[in-house]
């Protein structure tokens, strides 16, 4: 008999047959229960793992074919041995292509039904060693597919620190892997640690929609995912968005409530000890955590956290904390580059310099806070109406510079034009008064092209430099260009 003791369940009103099947499969080790009816039988096999039903046909509250269905939904291994008085082949071919392992008539010799019984549980326990097998050999293909995956995912991540890509772009391609690698359906964001205002500032994002990235641009360093990520410096998980937000806004009782977000799992980016940022992976349905959180725990999140560090390093050394632009020495840098490229390759390449108006008048009356986030918005927006060629950067205080490779003067003009609309088109609440006017902000931008403004980056510059002035002294709100032939 099969080994440790395997459940047989006795199904027959009459209750001296019951008793003796009862006997005779105990004394073979098993362990035996018994019910009197079908609704008997069905708590039985809903109490517990049954691998063998001895079952009569007929009951007055159904038949044995329904108890045959119910074992095997249940129990798929489990196995029925029909005993019954009624002499019918079609009945008998009926039930044992219905899943019944043998047909006995009544009186049924007990020797019989205990060699029948214990081929019976051999065929269940052959089924149920089947089936962990099948399991077994899933969750090894599983695994060996997430290895796969896992390989993959960490050469590319690690690739990106050996490449010459642009800086910014290194950073959204290492979420773009981290992307493709959770499937569809993820939002990814990574804050960088800490921002001038008290907060984590949105860096690099994916999957987020552009009013969810507004809502998510700063978060506080406490509360919600993230501050417990800034706290703990360990990774967490939100199984509900709503019971632990993935944060607050900076000096602000009230929680960030992205409606599409259901959960999220947080990877804090440490160095030395050190919390550069935090790598948040949200879920638009009802993802479980566990995979992400082994994932990321692993060899994926150790090289994803090499890489961000690797990232980060960099762009500190050439974006502008307060905008996430790029600041004016890289921006120096990038310019001499373009204009190489398009002198080399005869390519036309427009520069735009911008400044907003009236903005010192605004920090004078309003506060240096809201005018960084004035700021702030204002580069959001720039960076949303340029192409994904072009390069913005923050030149000094409320000024900026756009780099729009293989453009003209014509066509950076109509560049131009979209960010002054989109500039023009914001506005912002006042601190302290939701009530009052809302507050809105205009920006003057001179453009230079090459070829026939100069022959050297400086030069450019200098050409867009005296557009914006010129601008500046009518009144701004504008986009110009100084005609060729009033250049001195």
């Amino acid at each position: 008999m099969i080994s440790p003791k395997p459940t047989v369940l006795v199904v027959d009103s009459d209750s001296h047959a019951c008793e003796l099947y009862l006997r005779a499969f105990d004394a073979e080790g098993c362990r035996a229960l018994k019910a009197a009816n079908v609704a008997g039988a069905k708590r039985q096999i809903d109490n517990g793992k049954i691998d063998l039903v001895i079952v009569d046909h007929w009951f007055p509250d159904g038949n044995g074919e329904e108890i045959i269905h119910y074992l095997l939904e249940r129990w798929p291994a489990a196995q029925t041995i029909v005993v019954t008085a009624a002499d019918d082949d079609k009945l008998q071919n009926k039930l044992v292509q219905g899943g019944a392992f043998a047909f006995l008539g009544k009186p049924v010799d007990i020797e019989v039904l205990r060699i029948q019984g214990r081929r019976a549980l051999q065929l269940c326990q052959l089924k149920q060693d089947n089936q962990i097998l099948h399991s077994n050999v899933k969750q090894a293909i599983e695994e060996l597919d997430l290895r796969r995956r896992e390989l993959d995912a960490i050469g590319r991540i690690s690739s990106l620190m050996d490449e010459s890509n642009e800086i910014g772009d290194q950073g959204d391609r290492a979420l773009s892997i981290v992307s493709e690698f959770f499937g569809k359906d993820v939002a990814l964001a990574y804050f960088n640690a800490v921002h001038p205002a008290g907060g984590f500032t949105l860096r690099h994002h994916l999957g987020l929609t552009e009013q969810e990235a507004r809502t998510l641009s700063i978060v506080d360093v406490t509360g919600g995912l993230v501050g417990m990520v800034n706290d703990e410096r360990v990774p967490w998980g939100a199984e509900n968005l709503r019971h632990l937000p993935i944060g607050y806004e900076p000096g602000r009782s009230d929680p960030i409530r992205l409606e599409g977000l259901k959960r999220a799992f947080a990877l804090p980016i440490l160095s030395r000890g050190r919390l550069l940022g935090v790598l948040v992976v949200g879920y638009r349905h009802d993802q479980s955590l566990a995979e992400t959180e082994k994932v990321l725990s692993g060899a994926v999140g150790r090289h994803l956290r090499m890489t961000m560090e690797h990232i980060y390093v960099s762009e500190m050394a050439t974006m502008d904390s307060l905008t996430n632009l790029y600041n004016r020495g890289y921006f120096e840098s990038r310019l001499i580059q373009e204009f190489s490229r398009a002198k080399r390759h005869n390519h036309a390449l427009t520069v735009c310099m911008a400044d907003l108006d009236g903005f010192k008048q605004l920090n004078d009356t309003y506060g240096h806070a809201f005018g960084d986030k004035v700021l702030r918005e204002i580069c959001n927006s720039c960076k949303r109406g340029v192409r994904e060629s072009d390069f913005a950067a923050r030149y000094g205080g409320e000024e900026f510079a756009l780099i729009l490779p293989e453009t003209g003067l014509e066509g950076g003009a109509v560049v131009a034009e979209k960010v002054r609309e989109a500039v023009e088109s914001l506005a912002f609440t006042p601190p302290g008064d939701e009530n009052a006017d809302p507050v809105r902000v205009t920006i003057s931008i001179g453009l230079a092209s090459f070829p026939g403004y100069g022959e050297n980056a400086k030069e450019i510059v200098q050409r867009a430099d005296q557009a914006l002035y010129h601008v500046k002294l009518q009144g701004g709100n504008k986009v110009f260009s100084i005609n060729q032939s009033d250049l001195v």
